[in-house]
């Protein structure tokens, strides 16, 4: 019981550790007006991915709130059957994944979902540079693994 004790004992103590992190992050958001930058740069991403939904038939559905977004990947847009399915492993998402890693793009996922989470800071000028490799990627994906 003791041992036990013990352990939840320091459990508790370590507990706060990571608050000062978390109020220094808030304060940096807030100095630097991080929330309004999002949402700037929220008006880039959001239509951009609509737009890959568009001219892509491997993109099924795209979301995006703020700076994070996923897109669905799919075999068919009618169907919808996704590109991979849940649980299953497959050679089209880990080719996908590499793709972007190949060309600079970093990304994750997982099954059929690439997720589009650039850091809170990234400016326009980046997001020009990096947005129309996932849609040079997002072509070759059509042409190799969609209805």
């Amino acid at each position: 019981m003791k041992k036990m004790y013990y352990s939840v004992v320091l459990l508790i103590q370590d507990i706060h550790l990571p608050v000062p992190a978390g109020v220094a992050a808030l304060t940096y958001y807030k100095e630097h007006n991080i929330e309004q930058h999002v949402a700037e740069m929220h008006e880039i991403v959001a239509p951009f991915m609509q737009k890959m939904v568009e001219k892509h038939k491997c993109v099924g559905e795209a979301r995006c709130i703020g700076l994070f977004g996923a897109l669905e990947m799919v075999k068919n847009k009618e169907t919808r059957e996704p590109l991979q399915e849940y649980g299953v492993p497959g050679t089209a998402m880990p080719w996908i994944f590499a793709e972007l890693k190949k060309r600079g793009f970093a990304t994750f996922g997982r099954e059929n979902f690439i997720e589009v989470c650039p850091p809170l800071i990234i400016t326009k000028e980046e997001l020009e540079e990096y947005l129309p490799i996932l849609d040079e990627v997002l072509t070759m994906a059509d042409e190799k693994f969609c209805d």
